[in-house]
């Protein structure tokens, strides 16, 4: 994977809400995110470092000191937890975030940024990288990935603040973070758009391989209950 740059990430996390300094691995930006190797560069300690880097990023846009952002994630191992962890980043630099409770296809993310208006979204994904790695993805507030003049900001910005972390069930009690079952409105637009009803009239076989993906349950649901 091509990388644009990297910075060394410098904190690491404790069970506070702010995190002491301890050198971690180098941190590379690639295609509108960062991926790495699980438990080698892939950390708990750098997720926060880099979620902290978009929080800063983030107020540079929206200066009202109100902000939301929805995060999701695919099946790949522990992506739950590290999706939880950037969660509880958010939370502890006060800003309001919606963790889906299950994983979702990673355009299940930009469509809620879109329709919800959000500052913007993550999706702890590693895309088509092999199955030791995972990934960190910001959809910006249009929905779409962020350009690469988006996240060579970002970059310079990791590192330079420690990250601020509040535990998920705390601030789920303050009312800055919830967990949330994915909204049906992403389903009901794919349907719309390919028109789920003819095509589940259709006299045919259909053999879908989702390599492990979010997409199995999904094609499956979709097409349930027709002919096909």
């Amino acid at each position: 994977m091509r990388t644009k740059g990297w910075r060394r990430s410098c904190f690491s996390s404790q069970p506070s809400s702010r995190s002491n300094s301890s050198c971690m691995a180098i941190i590379k930006f690639g295609t509108d995110g960062w991926r790495a190797r699980i438990a080698e560069d892939f950390t708990f300690a750098n997720v926060e470092v880099v979620t902290q880097a978009l929080i800063d990023y983030l107020k540079t846009q929206n200066t009202s000191g109100k902000m939301s952002v929805v995060i999701g994630y695919d099946r790949r191992f522990a992506s739950d937890l590290f999706a939880q962890r950037a969660a509880e980043v958010f939370a502890g630099n006060g800003v309001a975030v919606d963790l889906l409770n299950g994983d979702v296809p990673t355009p299940l993310v930009s469509f809620e940024v879109k329709r919800r208006g959000l500052d913007g979204g993550v999706m702890i994904t590693a895309s088509h990288n092999p199955p030791d790695f995972n990934g960190f993805k910001f959809k910006a507030p249009y929905g779409g990935s962020a350009t690469p003049a988006i996240t060579n900001q970002i970059e310079k910005l990791v590192g330079a603040t420690k990250p601020l972390r509040l535990p998920l069930d705390e601030a789920k009690k303050q009312g800055i973070a919830n967990v949330i079952t994915p909204p049906d409105d992403y389903r009901r637009h794919i349907e719309n758009f390919v028109g789920i009803n003819d095509l589940k009239k259709a006299d045919a076989t259909i053999i879908a391989d989702p390599m492990h993906g979010t997409g199995g349950r999904w094609i499956e649901t979709m097409l349930a209950g027709g002919q096909i």
